[in-house]
C-alpha cells in the first residue's frame, strides 16, 4: 500500500495547527503593542489584575502584572527573590522579571509578579518596583 502525502501528519502540519490556535486564542491585534494592552486592560477589567504599563512602553515594550492571589502571597512574604530571563519570547533583547516568594503551604517557589521589557537599564525594573509597593501598600521594606 503507498501513503499518499495528504494521509500523513508532519511535524510542519502540527506546528501550523498550534500556531493557528494560539493566534486565535491569545493574539488580540495585529500590532503586538497593541494586542499586549489589549490582553492587559482584560486582565485588569475582567480578572482584577493589578497591571503595568511603563512610561516607555511603545519604546521598550515595558509591561508587568500579578493577580490577586499572587498579591495575597506577596504580602505575607517577608523575603522574596527576582529571577530574570532572557530570551522567553520572540521579542528581541527581552528579559521577562518573575518575583518569587516561598509559598506558605507547600514551601516551594510562587510566581507573585511578572514583568517585561526590551531596556537593559534598572530604570523599568525600578519603575515597576514602585508600583508593586504603591499597589501593596509598602512605605519602605523591613528591616530585620
Amino acid at each position: 500500500m503507498i501513503i499518499h502525502r495528504d494521509q500523513m501528519i508532519h511535524s510542519d502540519d502540527i506546528y501550523i495547527l498550534y500556531k493557528n490556535i494560539q493566534q486565535e486564542k491569545y493574539q488580540r491585534d495585529k500590532n503586538q503593542y497593541e494586542s499586549v494592552k489589549i490582553w492587559l486592560k482584560e486582565l485588569k477589567d475582567e480578572k482584577h489584575f493589578d497591571t503595568f504599563v511603563g512610561d516607555d512602553f511603545y519604546s521598550n515594550f515595558t509591561f508587568g502584572f500579578l493577580s490577586l492571589w499572587q498579591k495575597k502571597i506577596l504580602l505575607e512574604s517577608d523575603s522574596w527573590c527576582l529571577d530574570a530571563t532572557h530570551n522567553t519570547s520572540n521579542i528581541a533583547r527581552g528579559l521577562l522579571y518573575i518575583i518569587v516568594v516561598r509559598h506558605p503551604l507547600s514551601g516551594t517557589g510562587c510566581p507573585v509578579a511578572l514583568f517585561f521589557t526590551q531596556n537593559q537599564s534598572s530604570f523599568p525594573s525600578s519603575r515597576f518596583f514602585s508600583f508593586l509597593r504603591f499597589i501593596i501598600r509598602v512605605s519602605s521594606p523591613k528591616k530585620n
